[in-house]
């Protein structure tokens, strides 16, 4: 059996509608939604998704059109159309066997959170470090730019066009206080 996707694109006319019955009827799918061919083209150039769905409200060209982007994409989706406007989610339920969790899912899902939140963590820590040096050097050398231009008695744009890199880096370097912060509260809740 083919295993339960995670992130749908929903290519359907009536819009979040249609989305949010399938997100209150479910938590195991993350759905996306496309009111038009051309959104969901643009949803596919930029992301990946488990199974594209195009109801039955769009036009019959759209489902062949979005397999052909997909196979040039070289993405790993699949594209089930003809979903109905109504009884959408136990369609879905049928096509893509989503299913009540049990206690061995929610266990495993508790793994699953605990595997993200370790890798948020190490996401964190690896960005903050691999940033924070080149906003160091850039620093350090708008602040050495800024003396000698008033040493040299540089033109005012100059001038203020040097402080506007060293406000930004300053704002930067606020960025990363909050990221530490943040990195801090997740080892607090992680123990």
């Amino acid at each position: 059996m083919a295993s339960t996707p995670t992130s749908l694109l929903l290519v359907s006319a009536r819009g979040d509608a249609a989305g949010d019955e399938i997100r209150s009827s479910t938590s195991q799918l993350d759905v996306t939604v496309a009111t038009s061919d051309t959104a969901a083209r643009a949803y596919l150039g930029a992301s990946a998704f488990d199974v594209v769905v195009v109801a039955s409200s769009m036009p019959e060209e759209t489902a062949s059109t979005l397999q052909n982007l997909i196979g040039s994409l070289g993405r790993v989706s699949r594209v089930l159309s003809g979903a109905p406007d109504h009884e959408l989610v136990a369609w879905l339920e049928s096509r893509l066997a989503l299913s009540t969790p049990t206690a061995a899912s929610v266990a495993s899902s508790t793994q699953e959170v605990d595997d993200a939140l370790a890798y948020v963590q190490a996401e964190l820590s690896r960005i903050a470090h691999a940033l924070n040096n080149p906003l160091a050097v850039i620093d350090g050398n708008a602040q050495l730019a800024l003396e000698l231009a008033n040493a040299l008695g540089v033109d005012g744009s100059v001038i203020s066009a040097i402080e506007d890199i060293q406000g930004g880096s300053q704002s930067l370097a606020a960025l990363f206080s909050d990221i530490a912060a943040l990195r801090t509260r997740l080892d607090g809740m992680t123990g």
